[in-house]
C-alpha cells in the first residue's frame, strides 16, 4: 500500500511538472433557470447590434432602445428605436421610433442614452457605420411634444473618411462643466477614439471634437470611460482590432484640468495584438484598482484555425502604472460583447458572454457554436471561471441591457440578435429564475 502511495505522489508530481495536471474549463447547464420572452420578433432587417435602457416617457417604467439596420439601408425600420415597457413586461411592448426617418441611422451598432439638454429627460446618440456620422435625437418629452413620434435628431458629426465600426459610446460630462459629453471610436485608417464636447445643452450648437489618439485595426470596438488610476477624474479605455490580428486594448490618460486642449497619453494594456471586444470594467480582485474585462472578439477557440485557448479574459490593473497580468476566464466562439451581471444575488457580478456569431458555417463568425453563457469567478479570480450555459446555439446576441426587468428583486437582461439566414432577427428578455430554483444554491 505504502509503495502505491508513493507512486501516486510520483504521478501527480510529474503531471504538474509537465504541466499536464491543468484546471479545466468547467460548465454548467442552468437553462432551467432562464425563461426567453420575446419583445420583438422577426424583423426584416439584418442587424440589431446595439440595445440600451432608460425610462424615455416618464411612466417609471425601463424601457429597452435597440438600433435595426443592414448595411445598405432602405428598409423602412432602419434607425433607433424604442420599446415600450408594458405594465407586465411579459405582455406585448410597444415600439416607437427614436431618429427621425429624415435624418436616418444606417447600420448603427451603437448608441447611447443621457439627458444632452439638461432638461430632465433622456436623449439618444448613436453611430453610422459606414457613412462616418453621428446623429442626435432629443427627446421631446420635457418641451410638449410626443414622445411616441419620431424625435427631433441632428447630425453632430460627420467624417465620411472616418467611418467603420463603434460598438459602445458613452454620454459622460468628461470637462466637468455640467453637460454630457459624447465619447465613441471610429475605425478603419486611421483609427482613433473622440470626444465631442457639448456645445452648453445646445444639440445643434458646434460640438467640438477632440481625437485622443490611436487605436487599433480597423474595427474599433468599445470604448469606456472610466477612473482607471484612481487620480479623480475620467480615462478613457479602448478595444479594438482587425480580423484576429492588429488589435489593443489602450488606455488614454485624463490631462488633468485641460480635456479639450491637453494631451491624453495612452497606454498599452494588453500585449497579444488580438482583435479585442466586449469591453467591462470593475475591480475583480478586490485591491481598490479597477481591472479591464475583454475577449478576443473574432475567437472561436480550437476551430476554424484558431487556438484552443480562452478567449474570455480580465487584466489585473498594476495600481495606475507598469504592467497588466492577464488572466483566462473561460472559452466562447466569437465573443464580441459581454455584460456584468450578479445573477444571483450575492453582491458578485458574473459576465454574461453570448456567441456573437451572424453567418453558420462561416470560420469567421463562430459557426452558431457557443450560445448564451455567463462565466461565475472562484475564490481565486485569477483561475477560470466556471462556466454556466443559459440557451444553446443559436440563441446568439450582442450588446445587452442589464436591469430587473419584471422588477422581482433580481437582475435579467434583455438582448438581441443576429439575423437567422433569412434576414430575421428578434429582441427578447430573459427572465431570471435563479431565486426560483429548488435545492441548495
Amino acid at each position: 500500500m505504502i509503495k502505491l502511495l508513493r507512486y501516486l505522489i510520483l504521478i501527480l508530481v510529474y503531471l504538474a511538472l509537465t504541466g499536464s495536471f491543468q484546471c479545466t474549463y468547467a460548465q454548467k447547464n442552468v437553462e432551467s433557470e432562464w425563461v426567453k420572452h420575446v419583445i420583438a420578433n422577426q424583423i426584416n432587417q439584418d442587424h440589431g447590434h446595439s440595445v440600451n435602457k432608460g425610462d424615455f416617457n416618464g411612466d417609471g417604467r425601463i424601457d429597452i432602445s435597440i438600433a435595426w439596420g443592414q448595411r445598405d439601408g432602405g428598409k423602412s425600420t432602419d434607425g433607433i428605436w424604442w420599446y415600450e415597457c408594458p405594465s407586465n413586461p411579459t405582455d406585448s411592448w410597444t415600439k416607437h421610433r427614436i431618429t427621425h426617418p429624415n435624418n436616418l441611422v444606417l447600420w448603427s451598432m451603437a448608441h447611447a442614452v443621457g439627458d444632452i439638454d439638461n432638461d430632465g429627460d433622456l436623449d439618444v446618440i448613436a453611430l453610422g457605420f459606414d457613412r462616418g456620422d453621428v446623429q442626435l435625437a432629443v427627446n421631446p418629452l420635457k418641451n410638449g411634444g410626443d414622445v411616441n413620434q419620431p424625435w427631433p435628431t441632428f447630425k453632430i458629426w460627420a467624417n465620411s473618411s472616418r467611418k467603420r465600426d463603434g460598438e459602445r459610446c458613452e454620454i459622460i460630462d468628461i470637462d466637468g462643466d455640467g453637460y454630457k459629453d459624447f465619447v465613441f471610436p471610429r475605425g478603419l485608417d486611421p483609427q482613433s477614439a473622440f470626444i465631442l464636447f457639448n456645445p452648453n445643452g445646445n444639440p445643434a450648437g458646434n460640438w467640438t471634437q477632440k481625437e485622443l489618439g490611436g487605436i487599433a485595426g480597423s474595427d474599433a470596438h468599445d470604448i469606456y470611460v472610466t477612473d482607471i488610476d484612481n487620480d479623480g477624474d475620467p480615462d478613457v479605455i479602448s478595444a479594438s482590432g482587425d480580423g484576429m490580428i492588429r488589435g489593443a486594448i489602450y488606455w488614454f490618460e485624463h490631462p488633468n484640468g485641460n480635456p479639450r486642449n491637453g494631451s491624453w497619453t495612452r497606454h498599452r494594456v494588453d500585449s497579444e495584438n488580438w482583435n479585442y471586444g466586449g469591453l467591462n470594467i470593475e475591480d475583480i480582485d478586490g485591491d481598490g484598482y479597477k481591472d479591464i474585462l475583454c475577449n478576443h472578439a473574432h475567437h472561436t477557440p480550437g476551430a476554424c484555425g484558431y487556438p484552443d485557448s480562452p478567449s474570455v479574459l480580465w487584466f489585473k490593473n498594476p495600481k495606475g502604472s507598469g504592467r497588466w497580468t492577464e488572466y483566462g476566464i473561460g472559452k466562447q466562439a466569437y465573443p464580441h460583447a459581454a455584460s456584468l451581471i450578479d445573477v444571483d444575488g450575492d453582491g458578485v457580478n458574473e459576465l454574461w458572454v453570448p456567441d456573437a456569431s451572424n453567418k453558420p458555417g462561416d470560420c469567421n463568425y463562430g459557426q452558431y457554436s457557443g450560445g448564451l453563457v455567463y462565466f461565475k469567478r472562484g475564490a481565486d479570480p485569477t483561475q477560470p471561471w466556471e462556466k454556466y450555459r443559459v440557451a444553446k446555439a443559436p440563441a446568439v446576441g450582442r450588446q445587452g441591457a442589464v436591469y430587473d426587468i419584471d422588477r422581482d428583486g433580481d437582475l435579467d437582461i434583455a438582448i438581441s440578435s443576429d439575423h437567422d439566414g433569412n434576414h430575421n432577427i428578434s429582441l427578447v428578455w430573459w427572465e431570471n429564475m435563479y431565486q426560483s430554483r429548488p435545492g441548495p444554491r
